[in-house]
């Protein structure tokens, strides 16, 4: 793993990648919306920024193709719960999937994808889900996830060399999301009921962070 391609690299997830391969001095071409602003650890000669929109990939072919890269850390996505239209969503999460997949193969580098545990449903109907659990497409962004799985394992025949790595839920410091608005609901002395039967996986940053560069080692 010298150089490596980064989609998603401003979120969550992606920005806690791209801080441990500077932090390994790895150099990362990031792909990044032309509106967003690179953050202040991203700014060293490491960071060579594509400036692109996942739905709008196509028209950014050559300058992708004229990159060196060795691995593909394709994290970027449409989340679910926004307010995206469908084919936005199919646009982004699937049909971008599946170009970065084929320029991997070209390219003969690995290609990591960030799918989630959602594709076995919110509630899987085994737990703990393996690759044989049925899955579940249970809402719109669930169901891009598994169309772009799909994709990925139909390359595998022409010799895609891939991981797929599906998070729970994530937190860790600066996350803004799930884990830290059911904290502020308690602060406000909001507690919700659950039943014991109820149960939540969440992982630590720095564990699925770790995940991502192994699994590309």
């Amino acid at each position: 793993m010298k150089e490596i391609l980064l989609t998603g690299g401003l979120g969550f997830i992606g920005r806690n990648v791209l801080f441990e391969l500077v932090k390994k001095e790895i150099k990362v071409h990031l792909l990044v919306r032309p509106e967003k602003h690179i953050p202040k650890y991203a700014k060293t000669d490491l960071i060579r920024p594509i400036y692109t929109d996942l739905e709008q990939l196509n028209n950014f072919e050559d300058e992708i193709r004229k990159r060196h890269f060795d691995t593909i850390f394709h994290i970027g996505a449409i989340r679910g719960g926004g307010e995206a239209s469908r084919q936005a969503y199919k646009k982004v999460n699937v049909e971008a999937t599946a170009h970065l997949a084929k320029m991997a193969l070209e390219k003969k580098a690995k290609f990591i994808y960030c799918s989630s545990v959602g594709v076995f449903g919110a509630i899987p109907k085994q737990l703990p889900p393996t690759e044989a659990t049925e899955r579940q497409r249970d809402n719109y962004y669930h169901t891009t996830k598994i169309l772009a799985e799909e994709k990925l394992h139909n390359l595998k025949e022409k010799g895609l060399n891939y991981v797929i790595i599906r998070p729970s839920i994530t937190y860790g410091t600066d996350d803004f999301g799930f884990p830290y608005a059911l904290i502020n609901m308690i602060n406000k002395g909001i507690f919700i009921n659950c039943a014991d039967s109820v149960k939540i996986n969440m992982v630590d940053i720095r564990t699925l962070v770790q995940a991502f560069i192994n699994a590309a080692t």
